[in-house]
């Protein structure tokens, strides 16, 4: 049985809407509709269950590739710069 979540924030823009009904699976673990929310607040909701999605921070090598590194890591290096 789908489950709605109502009066959700969105989490794009500062215009601070809280009317968003949001559809999520039985287990709760995707979203299947978003309503009364903008485009771009429509897709970043639909953006959490995407696959490609990064789930940990991402260091750019001297080679130009992408190397994953953890949450500490990427806080101590943004302090040093």
């Amino acid at each position: 049985m789908v489950k709605t979540i109502t009066q959700v924030g969105c989490p794009y823009c500062g215009c601070s809407c809280d009317d968003i009904e949001v559809d999520v699976s039985d287990d709760e673990t995707k979203i299947l509709e978003v309503r009364n929310a903008c485009i771009i607040g429509n897709n970043l909701f639909h953006h959490a269950n995407d696959p490609t999605r990064p789930r940990l921070p991402r260091l750019r090598q001297a080679d130009g590739s992408m190397k994953e590194i953890s949450y500490d890591e990427a806080v101590d290096w943004a302090a040093k710069a």
